[in-house]
């Protein structure tokens, strides 16, 4: 089998932070985000899988959710807007030996904001 395919598989994160701009303030506040890792590959013959899922939730959950899930972001990165904050979490993953893989994460903060990233 030579297909190539995705799996995108989410994950809740709740988390707090500020903004502080010159224009714009907002205090303290929390979020009930999902981060999405969209993930690119050759199916596996042996498994019809891309990669084991098992293995991605390890990962995402040493690399992304046991650092940031409970907690203030602010304390972690400077700038936690939505999209800087998915540039973090890129970045945390291509640290990762699923690097490879990524195609893309797209963070949601709300129902009506979100944000995308592409490696």
């Amino acid at each position: 089998m030579s297909e190539k395919s995705t799996i995108t598989l989410a994950y809740p994160i709740n988390s707090c932070h500020s903004l502080w701009d010159p224009v714009h303030n907002e205090p303290l506040h929390g979020h009930n985000y999902r981060l999405c890792i969209t993930l690119k590959g050759q199916i596996e013959p042996s498994t019809g899988k891309i990669i084991s899922r098992h293995k991605v939730n390890t990962i995402v959950n040493e690399s992304i959710i046991s650092k940031y899930h409970g907690n203030n972001l602010n304390i972690y990165h400077k700038f936690s807007a939505g999209e800087s904050l998915a540039g973090h979490f890129m970045d945390d993953l291509c640290e990762t030996e699923l690097e490879p893989y990524i195609l893309k994460i797209e963070l949601n903060e709300t129902e009506k904001n979100g944000f995308t990233v592409w490696k």
